[in-house]
């Protein structure tokens, strides 16, 4: 009696329809029929996968192979370092970003386009753009722009697929604000933390009385970290790059 009852009681229940097994080869023997018809390519296992995470690695590994290790603690790069390493340097503002598809990158990439105050290193332009796939900023800690943003930046030289990056990513950024009192100041995302170390301050003070006289006035050689006056990291980078 009760195993009737228990019968009785799963007797409504809903059971699955196993799948005939002529099935699960049907769809191999499909693939199999269309990669053999006239204009359709056999599809690997993965294929598609591997094709995805080549788009969506390859700016991580050219970021992590052409630029500083971002993986450990960022090694900190004084304005000699990225003076030399950089092969652009403009001061100026962000007037547009955009993002656009690249079809080298298989991917939307962002546009960067900043009129420029003045350039230091490299082609004399009223306007510089530049691109960066948004892995960089988002994994790799490379700094991004708004619209307006007053910025010095040292760019690296682009690489084969025209990507660029600022030299050190947050080193090589400096936001331009003002003080209170209407001073300009620059800093980047470290606060300028070792900008100066291991630097011959006085090589460079020596060759230029102004530099010498704003060097003296803010106290350059005791700077240890903090914003600095506009006007002295202009004439350093003068005195570096010349």
């Amino acid at each position: 009696m009760v195993r009737n009852d228990a019968l009785q009681k799963h007797a409504h229940r809903k059971l699955p329809i196993p799948m005939p097994e002529r099935n699960l080869h049907g769809i191999g023997t499909m693939q199999r029929e269309r990669a053999g018809a006239p204009g359709i390519r056999a599809c690997r296992p993965g294929e598609n996968m591997i094709k995805k995470l080549q788009i969506v690695l390859l700016p991580i590994l050219l970021v992590l192979l052409c630029r500083e290790c971002p993986g450990a603690m960022l090694r900190h790069i004084n304005l000699e370092a990225m003076c030399r390493r950089a092969e652009s340097v403009f001061t100026g503002v962000c007037i547009e970003k955009q993002m656009v598809y690249d079809e080298a990158a298989e991917a939307a990439v962002i546009h960067y386009t900043f009129r420029t105050h003045r350039v230091f290193k490299g082609p004399q332009a009223d306007r510089v753009t530049f691109k960066m796939h948004p892995v960089a900023t988002r994994f790799a800690r490379a700094p991004s722009f708004t619209r307006g943003d007053d910025i010095i930046v040292f760019l690296y030289a682009k690489s084969p697929q025209g990507f660029t990056s600022p030299v050190g990513f947050g080193q090589g950024t400096f936001h331009v604000t003002r003080t209170a009192g209407g001073k300009r100041t620059v800093a980047n995302a470290h606060n300028n933390r070792r900008l100066f170390a291991g630097m011959a301050t006085e090589e460079y003070t020596a060759r230029s009385s102004g530099l010498k006289r704003l060097a003296d006035a803010e106290q350059f050689t005791a700077h240890r970290s903090g914003p600095v006056s506009y006007a002295l990291f202009i004439a350093l980078i003068e005195a570096v790059l010349d």
